[in-house]
């Protein structure tokens, strides 16, 4: 993986990332999001994976093996706050590509995302912790909502 550019001094940066052939592009945002300390949100990418495991509305998982070109790569991994300071990230992925015969396939990534050329990934990145486990009152004397719940990101499997 390699992070490209950045602007340094700005609350928001930009990055491109390259993700080499044989490398996890889920695995390697993850990697982004916790060298940076900061949230992420997917912009868009380019490139074609050789496998991708997906999970459909089912909840049942399916792996896609072969040759695919990204058509669409968005998500967000936001830090999730355990009370002690950021104690992970939720959020997730989900991609759409044009497999050999020409369909759109897609949904949430669920495991590992290989690439089998160079991608190209544009992300946004940005401070703040935006779940907190402990409720503190807000501006209106409210308690604010509860953490959302905590997602575990696959590295792959």
């Amino acid at each position: 993986m390699e992070n490209l550019c950045a602007e340094p001094g700005s609350s928001m940066a930009t990055h491109v990332m390259i993700v080499n052939v044989g490398e996890c592009i889920s695995t390697e945002i993850l990697a982004l999001s916790r060298d940076l300390g900061r949230n992420i949100c997917v912009l868009t990418a380019n490139g074609e994976i050789s496998r991708v495991k997906l999970r459909l509305p089912s909840n049942e998982h399916v792996t896609y093996e072969g040759g695919f070109v990204i058509q669409s790569l968005g998500g967000s991994l936001v830090l999730f706050d355990g009370g002690s300071g950021p104690s992970g990230r939720s959020g997730g992925l989900t991609v759409s590509f044009f497999g050999p015969s020409g369909h759109l396939v897609g949904g949430a990534v669920a495991g590992e995302m290989i690439a089998a050329s160079t991608v190209q990934v544009v992300l946004l990145s940005f401070p703040g912790e935006f779940g907190n486990a402990s409720k503190e009152p807000n501006k209106t004397g409210n308690s604010s909502a509860p953490a959302p719940p905590k997602v575990d990101v696959v590295d792959g499997e």
